[in-house]
This record gives structure tokens, sequence and C-alpha cells, in this order.
């Protein structure tokens, strides 16, 4: 029997492609696998720490990862793991430490190291580079060197992201990537090709001042100023930044008409409900270093949902997926290409609806965590595989 405790950088509760599709729906499956997740508390410090998520016992206990709570976890969690690794007894199992990005996290799980078995750690984000101001990248980079020698295996979702992390930490004897891949196919079990009178597109993601969901913007109102009569909608972010992009010329006057809304952040399953009425979905991003080795999450929800895709170019895994499905079109994010392939796609609905059908078969296929559960058990028990 194993053990395995779960550090996320997660506030309960810890709802995230990989921790729904892997951690939770397909591991905790396992006969001889015993899974608990460590997330920070939901919202009230009062709450009670012992939590269930989808059937699987969650520790709600650290705090929030923000200011001085970021860094009182470090206590928080040796703590966490001194009562679940004591709480083991004299049962016959090993103890698997599994820790996702966060620096002060995994520097807490290496001084517990003597305690455990194996400790996994897997990166999504490229904290050391890109995680804020200079300071605190230097600082994740030093919390990262001092646990480098305690870490026996990492995961990361793409490629790219693995040859930035297998410098970090060199000696790790297993590596794996899983990309971050659609969980939600259950949720629909089957295409659906139908388009209403307006096609229908969606974007779900952040939208802080400067990110990509202006220029977005930007190119949908010129293609509503050229005619196309589609439905907008999009999803996350807060309502001061709605008001932000409301500033956006052209953007009122298409709510107005009904044509364009916005959607503060819900959670994952309630999206799932737009996803019904949508057609086609936005993954676009600026061709940066950070985001050339992200796992196109979203991308993957849309396509196991069955909807069509614009992705823009330059993510090679984003790239990779578009091509092999035929689900979509891959373009430069720019105003003026945004317009264009909304025009394109309007005047064409056939083949939205055979993008549509390609998208739910090559994620019904390729884009499932089922399949990488053989090599990420292996990576967790350090079993020799071809994945190293």
């Amino acid at each position: 029997m194993h053990s395995l405790i779960c550090c996320l950088d997660k506030e309960f509760p810890p709802s995230h492609s990989f921790v729904d599709g892997m951690l939770v729906d397909t591991l905790s499956k396992e006969s001889n696998i015993d899974t608990k997740l460590i997330t920070s508390k939901p919202g009230d410090i009062f709450t009670k720490g012992v939590l269930r998520y989808n059937g699987v016992l969650c520790l709600a206990v650290l705090w929030k990862r923000r200011n001085l709570g970021r860094y009182l976890n470090f206590f928080n969690l040796i703590a966490c793991l001194k009562r679940a690794v004591k709480a083991k007894g004299k049962e016959k199992q090993s103890t698997i430490l599994f820790v996702r990005n966060d620096p002060i996290l995994l520097l807490a799980a290496a001084c517990m190291k003597h305690k455990v078995d194996r400790l996994i750690f897997q990166s999504s984000f490229p904290h050391e580079k890109y995680s804020g101001h200079i300071v605190k990248r230097s600082v994740a980079k030093l919390l990262f060197s001092f646990s480098r020698n305690k870490v026996d295996a990492i995961t990361a979702v793409s490629p790219l992201g693995m040859a930035r992390t297998s410098k970090l930490f060199p000696k790790a004897r297993h590596r794996l990537v899983i990309p971050l891949l659609s969980d939600i196919n259950k949720f629909f079990p089957s295409a659906n090709d139908d388009i209403g009178e307006n096609l229908g597109f969606i974007f779900v993601g952040t939208f802080f001042s400067g990110s990509e969901i202006e220029v977005l913007i930007r190119g949908i109102v010129k293609a509503a100023t050229q005619g196309v009569s589609c439905n907008f909608i999009f999803i996350g972010g807060t309502n001061n930044e709605h008001v932000r992009l409301e500033k956006i010329p052209g953007v009122l006057d298409l709510k107005k008409k009904g044509q364009l809304s916005f959607v503060e952040k819900i959670p994952r399953k309630e999206v799932f409900e737009y996803y019904k009425k949508a057609d086609v979905g936005f993954s676009l991003y600026f061709k940066t270093e950070k985001d050339a080795e992200r796992s196109p999450t979203k991308l993957t929800e849309y396509m196991g949902a069955g909807l069509a895709v614009i992705a823009s170019k330059g993510i090679p895994l984003q790239e990779e997926y578009v091509k092999k499905s035929g689900a979509g079109v891959l373009i430069d994010l720019t105003e003026n290409e945004v317009a264009k392939t909304i025009s394109l796609m309007d005047a064409n609905r056939n083949k939205v609806k055979n993008y549509k059908t390609n998208a739910k078969k090559y994620a019904n296929k390729h884009l499932d965590y089922s399949q990488y559960l053989d090599g990420f058990k292996q990576t967790l028990m350090g079993i020799s595989n071809n994945h190293n």
C-alpha cells in the first residue's frame, strides 16, 4: 500500500485539470494508493481543516499563498506532514510526497524527506523566472536549490518545461511529461456539432491589464463592424476588470445588442454549462518564452467539450494538438487576424461543424489522463520506465 500526500498550490476546493483529472478522478481509484490532498484554507480561517474533495480526503490547513501567509506555510506544512506521517502508524506502506509548483511547499517537503520514501515535484510554471519582482524570483530559485538533492522525480506539463525543470533538479532519477489535459470528457460524452442562428464564441481565462484579452476584444469589435453577427461570452476576472474592458470602443454597443457578455470567475463545473451553448473557444496568448512552455489547458478543455478552437501560434503543444486534430485554426494574436478568422468561421458554418467533430474525436482518443496513469504511477513509486 502506498500513501500519496499531495501538497497543492491551491485553495480549497482545488478545482484544476490535473487535480481533478489525475489525482482525484484517475489515481484515487487505484486500490493500492491512498491519496490525500493538502491545500490552503477556504476563505474563512475558522473552517474545519479536514474536508472531502470529490470523495478524496483534503487537509485544508495552509494559509493563503500571499503576503506573510505564503512564508508561514513552510512551518504549517511541516507540522501537517509530521501528523500525517505519524498517523501512518505501524501500517506497512510507503509514503510519497507530491508537491505542485510552490518552492516554499517544496522546501518544507524536502525537510521532511528523511521521514518519507519519495519526493516528487511537478512544475507547470517557471517561478524562478517569471514569478513577480526580481526578489521573489531570486527567492524561488534559492529555495529550489536548497531542495534539489532531495527530489527523487520531476514531472512537467510540456517538453520545454521538462528541459527547464531538469536543470533545477539534475539528480532527479525519474522524469515524466504530463500535459494538462481535458478532464471533462465524461460531462460531454459525444460530439455536438449543432450550431444555432448565431455562431457562439467563448473565452475562459484571466482578465488582467495588458493581457491577451484586450487584443482579442478589439478584434471582435472589428469583426462586428465588418458585419459579423456572432455571440461572444467571456468568463473570468472581476467586475472591476470587466468595467475596464467595457471602455474599449465598441464594447458597450455589443453588450447592448446582446452579442457580448462578461461573467465573473465561477467554479469549473459551472463553466461547463456555458460550453454547451458555445461553438468555438479562444485559446490565444502572446509569443513569449514563458508561454512557449505552457500546456494549453483551456485548449484541451474546449476540445474535450467538443468546441472548435482558435489558437495562437508559438506554443508547441498547442500547435501540435490543433494540427493533428483538425479542430480549428492557428493564428498570430493581432486585432486583424482575430477579426479575419471570426469572419471566415461565420461564413463557413459547415467547416466549424467539422472542427467540432474533430475536436471531440481527438480529445476522446488523445487528451485524457488515463493514458498517462501507468507512467505516473511508475514515476511516483520509482519504477524504471521509458519516460526517464
